[in-house]
């Protein structure tokens, strides 16, 4: 051997081994690896038969309805792959066809959306929050019929991601069949230029779509068009999309939106176009807008409306004379961390040319503004069952007094403080009634004279609503002090006339010699 390789020459092994290299080692290296990558992908697949195991599964009877439920959660369980098929008996026994199918994948970078395993499952809730997603393939939710609802938060789609092919059904005997989708989360992903038209064609049923924190600056014609394609639609979120205008198109093409939210843009005003669903719109969260007042034409002829959100509104400064005059049907008003709102008008809550107050609102939130005192026509409200008021610089005289004497019951748990005058700094709100103020002038409702200061017996304020009584007591005083004048002044006029007359009488002198012996004899 060694003589063959100091002549050039290979032993037949060495001829062996460089003849069949290419036919036997790379195929015996290229397996090897074909292993590893397989064993270590494998770590990040699920077989049907091991789905359970690694991930938390329960079965059993809704509460709300008697319906059976399953529950398949598999968060942050290191998967790169959706599981090949569900397990049997969680999600295809006979007896399961009308179950509820509730399946989380959150927190798995599955990076692209595949083909969902197929179920009988009726009612299907998906999620996939953080899963960083960047493509969903066409027919994903082919073999699901009865998704109703689809969570696809927080992920990195764009528009071009979400496409209608993504959600199409089966294909019928002329079109695709639609999905029963309810409801569609997309919030927090990358649609910058929001939706493409045809995104939702399948989803005649949609109910409730949520595009908040993506931001598009303004909404797209694809948008536009994609959102006025739902008839069925319910709610609307739109926060945090950087929009600056609400085309009436929208508005007017969703004849059932009772909930919408578009806080956290750019909107100088509030849109006209709300208004145009005044008739159906239940709930308005028009919180962190830069408004920087709230006008009566604001929410005009909104009378449906039920709960208005209002907060963290930084430039608001003032609620205008009838704001909110025309919300009759109002429960709910938030409108706390406005740092700069001083001001609510005595009339923002009613019409001056009505001067009713015939108000159904029941919970007031106006904590961590800048108000002093509150509109005095409070006083008349049915009592509230929430006001809440901490964290204002309030300037505690008799006439917000009666206001809080009236909601009692809604601030007893307060912690407002009175922040003005001085001598009242610090003092709960709950206590000025019963600690300083009785009543003050009765016959002038905008007096905010604060010199009275005694309490009455019960240590209670007296309120508005027991003013005739103190008027007709005041009244029937003041006859008796007027007939005992009279009385009085008649009998002293009698008893000067006597004394003048027995003043006008001569004077008659008596001797007294005379009188002794008158009296002798």
């Amino acid at each position: 051997m060694v003589s063959h390789a100091r002549n050039g020459r290979l032993s037949p092994i060495q001829m062996t081994i460089r003849t069949n290299f290419g036919s036997i080692v790379i195929p015996c290296i290229l397996l090897v690896l074909l292993l590893v990558i397989s064993s270590s992908l494998a770590k990040g697949i699920l077989p049907a038969k091991e789905v359970c195991v690694t991930c938390n599964c329960l079965k059993g009877i809704g509460f709300a309805e008697n319906q059976v439920e399953v529950s398949i959660d598999c968060s942050q369980k290191q998967l790169v792959e959706l599981p090949v098929d569900w397990p049997f008996n969680m999600t295809k026994g006979e007896d399961l066809e009308d179950a509820k199918l509730v399946v989380s994948f959150s927190g798995n970078q599955l990076g692209t959306l595949r083909k969902l395993p197929a179920t009988r499952a009726k009612n299907v809730s998906l999620s996939f929050r953080y899963c960083g997603l960047t493509e969903l393939v066409s027919g994903a939710f082919l073999d699901v019929p009865f998704l109703e609802r689809l969570d696809l938060s927080c992920n990195s789609l764009t528009t071009e991601s979400i496409h209608g092919d993504v959600f199409r059904g089966h294909y019928d005997t002329r079109s695709y069949e639609p999905l029963p989708l309810r409801t569609l989360l997309l919030t927090k992903n990358s649609l910058t230029n929001g939706l493409s038209a045809l995104s939702l064609e399948h989803m005649p049923d949609l109910r409730i779509l949520d595009l908040s924190y993506n931001h598009m600056g303004e909404l797209s014609d694809g948008t536009v068009i994609a959102i006025t394609t739902v008839k069925k639609l319910e709610t609307l979120d739109l926060s945090h999309t950087g929009i600056s205008f609400l085309p009436d198109r929208i508005m007017k093409s969703l004849p059932n939106l009772v909930e919408l939210s578009v806080r956290g843009n750019n909107f100088l005003s509030v849109p006209a176009s709300i208004r145009i669903a005044a008739n159906t719109l239940i709930k308005l969260d028009f919180s962190n807008n830069p408004v920087t007042t709230i006008e009566k034409k604001s929410f005009q002829s909104m009378m449906k409306l039920q709960q208005l959100n209002l907060n963290h509104m930084m430039n608001l400064t003032a609620i205008k004379e009838s704001a909110f005059a025309d919300l009759s049907s109002l429960r709910v008003l938030r409108m706390s961390k406005c740092p700069n709102l001083q001001y609510i008008h005595n009339m923002a809550f009613v019409d001056p040319k009505l001067r009713e107050n015939s108000w159904t609102i029941e919970e007031l939130h106006l904590e961590n503004n800048n108000l002093t005192t509150l509109p005095k026509l409070m006083r008349d409200w049915p009592p509230l069952k929430a006001l809440n008021l901490k964290n204002n610089p309030w300037n505690c005289k008799c006439s917000l007094a009666y206001i809080i004497a009236t909601h009692h019951n809604a601030t007893k748990q307060s912690l407002a403080r009175c922040k003005t005058p001085y001598e009242r700094a610090g003092t709960l709100l709950t206590s000025i009634a019963k600690d300083f103020c009785v009543v003050t002038r009765l016959f002038n409702d905008d007096d905010d004279d604060d010199t009275v200061t005694q309490t009455n017996i019960s240590g209670k304020p007296i309120s508005r609503y027991s003013r005739p009584a103190v008027i007709t007591a005041l009244v029937i005083f003041a006859l008796t002090l007027a007939i005992l004048g009279a009385t009085l002044g008649y009998l002293g006029s009698c008893l000067r006339e006597r004394l003048r007359r027995r003043s006008s009488q001569p004077i008659k002198y008596t001797h007294i010699r005379s009188s002794i012996i008158s009296n002798n004899a």
